[in-house]
């Protein structure tokens, strides 16, 4: 069984881990998630499945700035917010927070993720 263990938390994120993947979100999220929710176990699968998704979210978005050419950080932040899910705040800090990690990953690195 997997579980979603709590790493940090300090002012700004609270670090979340579930299969050697990593979830960063504001403490305020985190609370705003528990209040609106009636059942823990409910906010643990969307937080499970958050993990997953933000892994595919981070191909998907530095695949589609290479397949672009897009190759400053200009034009990846206005790409990257011509793209995303405007209905998912997930995906909205998951871009705030990691625009540099996800420009860099496109213009630098192999995409292992």
């Amino acid at each position: 069984m997997n579980l979603l263990k709590y790493i940090k938390c300090d002012v700004d994120n609270v670090k979340l881990s579930l299969c050697e993947k990593y979830l960063y979100m504001k403490p305020l999220t985190i609370l705003f998630r528990l209040k609106l929710e009636q059942c823990v176990e409910y906010i643990y699968f969307d937080l499970y499945q958050y993990t997953n998704i933000i892994s595919d979210k981070l191909k998907y978005f530095v695949t589609h700035l290479r397949q672009n050419c897009i190759n400053n950080k200009s034009d990846a932040v206005n790409t990257l917010r011509r793209i995303y899910d405007k209905n998912s705040y997930i995906e909205c800090e998951f871009i705030i927070y990691t625009v540099d990690d996800i420009v860099y990953n496109a213009l630098h690195e192999k995409l292992n993720v």
